[in-house]
Formats: C-alpha cells, structure tokens, sequence
C-alpha cells in the first residue's frame, strides 16, 4: 500500500484533489475536535467496498507492527 503523509488538511485536500482523475474509491475517516464520534467522507461506495477499503488498510498497519 502506498502511503502519503500530509502536515494539514489544506495538503490533504489537494493530494486527494491531485488524483481525483485517477480514484475510483475513497473513504475519510475523521474527527472533529469538541465532538464527539468518528465521521466519515466517501464518495458513494458500497458497503463491501468501505469494508473491504478498511480491512486492506488494518492489514497494512499489522503487517508494519510486526515488520517496522
């Protein structure tokens, strides 16, 4: 999995803008600061693809907890 590390979301919104051609699927998880709960951004996946997106992420971040 290729990873990109951005330092605010002005980076962020651009990367994301820099490949919109490109993306076929895309789901943002975030918080917001003095409310509470996880809030998400996708562009219209499915419920398979929104799993399947977060389950190949979870497998990418084990397999660098075990192979740093």
């Amino acid at each position: 999995m290729d990873r990109e590390r951005v330092d605010s979301l002005v980076e962020l919104a651009a990367c994301i803008a820099g490949e919109a051609d490109v993306i076929d699927d895309i789901i943002v998880l975030y918080t917001r600061k003095g409310k509470p709960g996880i809030r998400v951004l996708e562009n219209g996946i499915t419920a398979a693809e929104a799993v399947f997106l977060m389950e190949a992420f979870k497998h990418d971040l084990l397999e660098k907890v075990n192979n740093p």
